[in-house]
């Protein structure tokens, strides 16, 4: 059996399928999003679905609605790592190894998820330099 951080991948399949079938638990646009009734009760509907599923225990944990909703959000932030990690340039010093084997599961979030830019260009030394010597010229 395959696992993945100590829980088999059946589990983290069905989870994913489960949260798909819900945008509003992902997608910050939905209106929705923010209503934390509707959405703490599709948690609990979502660990109600992976009981019934036969998935009671999870790495020793009984579920709940709080603990799947930490187990998802802990995938989440593995897709967007991962997925940032895919695209560094070659030569960036990356080495090449397997993607994540959940990776293409959560392809359905690439229209949500964008890397952020850095707000500051990288600096080389010499345009300090340069700009240190300008900057205090008094000709």
């Amino acid at each position: 059996m395959e696992v993945w951080n100590g829980i088999s991948l059946a589990f983290w399949e069905s989870l994913i399928a489960s949260v798909q079938d819900f945008p509003y638990l992902y997608t910050k646009s939905d209106k929705r999003y923010k209503d934390t009734l509707l959405v703490e009760n599709t948690w609990n509907h979502i660990r109600s679905n992976l009981k019934n599923l036969g998935f009671k225990l999870v790495a020793g944990v009984e579920l709940n609605g709080t603990c799947v909703k930490n187990k998802w959000f802990s995938l989440r932030t593995k897709y967007i790592r991962e997925k940032s990690d895919v695209k560094k340039p070659s030569g960036s010093g990356s080495d090449k190894r397997e993607k994540w084997i959940l990776f293409h599961h959560l392809n359905f979030l690439d229209k949500l998820t964008q890397t952020r830019q850095k707000k500051f260009p990288r600096i080389s030394n010499l345009e300090l330099e340069d700009n240190k010597t300008d900057r205090f010229d008094v000709s």
